[in-house]
C-alpha cells in the first residue's frame, strides 16, 4: 500500500517539508487547481507530477482508491492544518489499512486571531462549508466565535443573518473581524458592525471572527434553573420551577435537533432547553399576543437566539415547522384531541411527547388519547409544598401531572 503525505500550506509558501517531498518520485499530486498553481510558481519541476483535483471530493478518494501504479508516495497538499475541518478526516476514514503521514501548518483559525491580535483560547468555532447558516443560532450565546465561511456563507450573508434576526440595533452588539486570502500577497483584513459589512463583497477564501460585545451577565452564563421572577410573565402563568426541572428530565432532550413547545406561554421551559442545549432549535407556539411579547423578551435578556416564537394556534401553526425530535404540550386550549391526531399523521416514531395535565379533564383525556394512539404512556404526579420566612409556612402548589408517551415498538 502507497503512503500518503498530507501537507498543510500557510497561504501561499510552501513548507519545506513540501519541498523535501516533491524533489524526490512521486506518484500523485493531489490538491486544488490554486494550490498546484502555487507549487509550480515555486516547484517548476512539479507540472509533471500527474495531477488529480482534490474536487469533487468522492470522485477524487474513488480515484485513489484505485491508484495502485506509480513510483513513491501520493502527496495530497492542503491549506492549514488538514485535520482541523479538513480533508483529513476523510483520508482516514476512507484509507484505514494504509500509512497516512500528516505535516500541518498553522490552521486559518490560528493565523486569523493572530492577524487581529486576540486570543482564542476561549473561542468556540463552526464551519459553514456546505452547510446551513441557521447552524450559528446555536452558538451566538458565546462571547467569541470563529466561522469557517464560503463563497454562499460569505461574511457579508452572516453579517445580513444578524441583521435579519435581530435587528439593526441588536445586531450593532456583535462585532465582526474578517480575514481574506491569509499569507498571501492578496491578504486583506476588515473589521465592523453587520450594518457596515452586510453589502461588502470578499475575495476567497476568508474566514470571520464574531464578538458579542454585550455585558455577560452571571444569570447568562449560567445553564440551568432560572426562577420565576426572572422570567417576564403576565398574572402568574408559568411552569413552576420544580415542574420545569422534572418536565426537562422527562423529555430527555438531544444535544441537537428540534423541540416544538406548544402552548409556550412565558415561554419558560423552551428558554430552559434552548440555553442547557444551545444546538438544539426550539419553536415556542404561542397564540397569546401578550405572551408572544414575553417570549420574545425572554429569548433577549438571555440570549437564547436558537429559540424561535411563533405566534398561531396549534395545531395549524404546526404545519410549517421543521419536524421535531421531542414535543412538549404545555397548553392546549381545550384543542388537545386535534392536536394529538395532527402529530399522530406527522412526526416520526421516534418523537417523544411530554405533556402537563393540571384540570381533571385533561388528566384522563390526555393518556387515552396517546393510548388509542399506539403510544406507551407514563405519568407522573408532581406534588409541591414549599417552606417560606422563618415561620417555615408552608405553600402548597396544584399537584401536576407530567405525561410522557412513546410509540410501542411493535
Amino acid at each position: 500500500m502507497k503512503t500518503i503525505h498530507v501537507i498543510g500550506l500557510v497561504g501561499d509558501q510552501l513548507p519545506d517539508k513540501m519541498r523535501q517531498v516533491l524533489t524526490q518520485p512521486v506518484a500523485i499530486l493531489v490538491c486544488s487547481a490554486a494550490i498546484r498553481d502555487i507549487i509550480i510558481t515555486q516547484l517548476p519541476a512539479a507540472g509533471n507530477v500527474r495531477w488529480l483535483s482534490i474536487t469533487p471530493l468522492h470522485s477524487c478518494l474513488g480515484e485513489l482508491r484505485r491508484h495502485q501504479e506509480g513510483d513513491g508516495p501520493i502527496v495530497v497538499a492542503v491549506t492549514g492544518d488538514p485535520l482541523f475541518f479538513g480533508f483529513g478526516r476523510l483520508l482516514t476514514d476512507t484509507f484505514a489499512d494504509r500509512e497516512i503521514i500528516f505535516e500541518p501548518s498553522l490552521s486559518t483559525m490560528q493565523l486569523c486571531f493572530a492577524r487581529f491580535g486576540i486570543p482564542w483560547d476561549d473561542a468556540q468555532f463552526l464551519s459553514l462549508h456546505g452547510r446551513p447558516l441557521h447552524l450559528i443560532e446555536g452558538k451566538l450565546q458565546t462571547e467569541k466565535l470563529f466561522l469557517f465561511t464560503d463563497r454562499v456563507n460569505s461574511p457579508a450573508a452572516v453579517a445580513r443573518f444578524l441583521i435579519d434576526r435581530f435587528g439593526e440595533q441588536e445586531a450593532g452588539r456583535y462585532h465582526l473581524s474578517v480575514g481574506e486570502c491569509l499569507a498571501t500577497s492578496r491578504e486583506r483584513l476588515l473589521t465592523g458592525d453587520p450594518q457596515a459589512l452586510a453589502g461588502q463583497v470578499f475575495h476567497e477564501p476568508n474566514c470571520l471572527i464574531l464578538r458579542n460585545t454585550a455585558p455577560v451577565t452571571d444569570t447568562i452564563k449560567q445553564r440551568f434553573g432560572l426562577r420565576e421572577q426572572e422570567l417576564v410573565h403576565s398574572r402568574g402563568l408559568i411552569t413552576k420551577n420544580e415542574v420545569r426541572a422534572a418536565v426537562l428530565h422527562t423529555l430527555a432532550l438531544p444535544q441537537q435537533g428540534v423541540l416544538w413547545d406548544i402552548g409556550a406561554g412565558s415561554g419558560s421551559v423552551g428558554i430552559e432547553a434552548a440555553r442547557l442545549f444551545p444546538e438544539l432549535t426550539v419553536y415556542s407556539v404561542e397564540k397569546n399576543d401578550v405572551e408572544c411579547a414575553n417570549i420574545q423578551a425572554n429569548r433577549s435578556r438571555f440570549r437564547c437566539w436558537n429559540l424561535i416564537v411563533v405566534p398561531g394556534t396549534a395545531p395549524s401553526a404546526l404545519a410549517r415547522l421543521p419536524l421535531p425530535d421531542r414535543i412538549f404540550i404545555g397548553g392546549s386550549g381545550g384543542n388537545l384531541p386535534s392536536i394529538l391526531n395532527s402529530l399522530f399523521n406527522t412526526i416520526a416514531g421516534s418523537t417523544i411527547i411530554v405533556l402537563t395535565a393540571v384540570s381533571d379533564r385533561t388528566r384522563s383525556q390526555a393518556p387515552r388519547l396517546l393510548l388509542d394512539g399506539g403510544y406507551r404512556v407514563t405519568v407522573s404526579r408532581v406534588s409541591i409544598s414549599r417552606f417560606v420566612g422563618a415561620d417555615n409556612k408552608e405553600t402548597r402548589l396544584n399537584p401536576i401531572d407530567i405525561i410522557r408517551a412513546e410509540r410501542n415498538d411493535d
